[in-house]
């Protein structure tokens, strides 16, 4: 069963403050590598759907795995390592 992720790009009304969107779909097993992201920063996290859904591991600094386990919807803010704040949805 498919998991998704739903969100759109952002409109840049100031390219620093405006935190982007981006659409992922992961199916059960499948994975997902954000990196560039900004060392001591943690991704914050917004259960939609399904706490089961996915799992992530933020273990390498820089850097989140998301493990797609179930079906459902997540919203993980992150920072990225230029200081621009992106959510995958």
């Amino acid at each position: 069963m498919a998991m998704l992720f739903i969100a759109a790009m952002a409109p840049a009304l100031c390219a620093d403050t405006t935190p982007q969107t981006e659409t992922i779909e992961l199916e059960a097993g499948q994975t997902r590598v954000i990196d560039h992201l900004k060392r001591g920063s943690s991704p914050i996290v917004h259960v939609v759907e399904n706490a089961h859904a996915v799992v992530l591991h933020d273990e390498v600094p820089g850097q989140v795995v998301i493990l797609g386990a179930e079906r459902g919807r997540w919203d993980i803010g992150v920072t990225r390592d230029d200081g621009s704040q992106v959510t995958y949805g």
